[in-house]
């Protein structure tokens, strides 16, 4: 089951382009998402709703079409599936330096791997209002590094039974309906325009697994492995949920554009809909270390009934400039700071700057970069095409690199609407 999830992660993460769960516009991706104080109309819903008080092209916006993909993890990218997960790569067979540079492109906190997306199915922006209907969901998954550096050498010709923890690993999916609003407020000597804003959004759920544990043995030797991995975590079927948003966005000097967002203000996600308790034990048996091929499980289930289960979506606090250069450049830059890790959010303080260029007004440019936060690092770039009342924005982005096959993940994202 190592083997078999270790390379199923890698396909996930390096074959499939991905989706973004923070919003569902195709410009921010391409400025690496420093985009707080440049969302306007549909897109602020995902950012700051007070944005809806920006200038922007139209009265009125409709979304004919958005989705976001993202998924990655934190040691491999597709050279290094190619090289030691393949055939053609390893000739069946793993050498001493095969598995030592294996094993060095894991991280010291194991193996984790990631996926988000988004898509929205109707979207309308109609002056300082705005109402989207999104579906949504996210999943990670973290491997201790001892399982799999066992799993590569053995255990130094000592025949002894090693244990091991922390396997973690949860995901959602539901569908979000969206509300926000805003309203002007006069404060001329200090900003030219000025707002604050609010969002309620609704999450109706269909599929919820968390692993509360994970843990189990491994009865070693220099050249053979048996082994028994205990998951224990909650499932549900179905649950509904309510968070709130609220933000304030003022322009200054007609040039600078700052913004402040407060996301899951309020939140609360209860689980009710057939909630379970499962237990799920797989031994592992292999003969030849050496072998990837070489390795047979054994599966087996346990499931109880328990009661409704709540979760709640951690407090975001997301601080966002935008700079407006010439007739022709913006610059912008963000900071997000998330406080917990629950629901597919991370605690790590991330940090993002981006920069558009207009050479021609139908053409907007883009390149940004994002540091720290769920993803590391991350680097994006897109375009965007303005055909009267027709708007669409494309973006691509590269984790941890700067070259799509060393990449550790893929992101893409696309949004069409309609400005009337």
């Amino acid at each position: 089951m190592i083997k078999n999830f270790f390379i199923l992660i890698l396909l996930v993460c390096l074959a499939v382009p991905s989706v973004f769960a923070q919003g569902f516009d195709g410009a921010s991706l391409g400025m690496g998402r420093a985009y707080g104080a440049l969302a306007t109309g549909i897109d602020a819903i995902a950012w700051n709703p007070a944005n809806l008080i920006l200038p922007r092209d139209s009265f009125l916006e409709l979304n004919l079409f958005s989705l976001n993909l993202n998924m990655a993890n934190s040691s491999f990218n597709i050279d290094n599936y190619n090289r030691y997960f393949t055939k053609e790569g390893h000739k069946g067979w793993w050498s001493e330096a095969d598995k030592k540079n294996i094993l060095d492109l894991i991280d010291e906190d194991g193996l984790n791997a990631y996926g988000d997306i988004n898509s929205n199915v109707l979207g309308l922006a109609f002056g300082n209002y705005a109402f989207a209907v999104q579906g949504t969901g996210n999943a990670f998954f973290t491997s201790p590094k001892l399982p799999i550096e066992l799993y590569l050498y053995g255990n130094n010709d000592k025949d002894e039974v090693l244990k091991f923890k922390n396997v973690d690993g949860n995901g959602y999916g539901a569908v979000k309906v969206s509300f926000a609003a805003s309203y002007p407020i006069k404060f001329k000597k200090y900003f030219d325009l000025f707002g604050v804003g609010a969002n309620i959004n609704y999450f109706q759920g269909f599929e919820y697994y968390e692993l509360n544990e994970g843990k189990g043995y491994f009865n070693t030797s220099s050249s053979k492995i048996k082994s028994e991995l205990i998951f224990e975590g909650k499932r549900a079927d179905g649950g509904s949920g309510f968070s709130l948003d609220i933000g304030g966005t003022g322009i200054i000097k007609k040039k600078w554009t700052v913004s402040l967002a407060l996301q899951n203000v309020y939140s609360t996600f209860n689980w009710n809909d057939n909630p379970q308790l499962f237990l799920n034990s797989v031994t592992i048996d292999s003969s030849d270390l050496g072998k990837p091929e070489d390795l047979t499980t054994t599966e087996m289930d346990t499931i109880y009934s328990i009661n409704n289960f709540t979760r709640t979506m951690p407090l975001v606090i997301h601080v966002a400039t935008a700079y407006a250069w010439g007739k022709n450049w913006i610059f912008s830059a963000d900071i997000e700071q998330a406080f917990g890790n629950e629901m597919g959010y991370s605690d790590r303080t991330m940090f993002s700057a981006g920069a558009q260029f207009n050479p021609i007004k139908i053409l907007p440019l883009r390149a940004g970069m994002t540091v720290g936060g769920k993803w590391g690092f991350l680097f994006g770039m897109g375009f965007g095409i303005r055909a009267g009342i027709f708007q669409m924005d494309l973006s691509y982005s590269m984790h941890r690199a700067l070259w799509p096959t060393l990449s550790r993940g893929n992101s893409f994202a696309i949004s069409t609407k309609l400005v009337l």
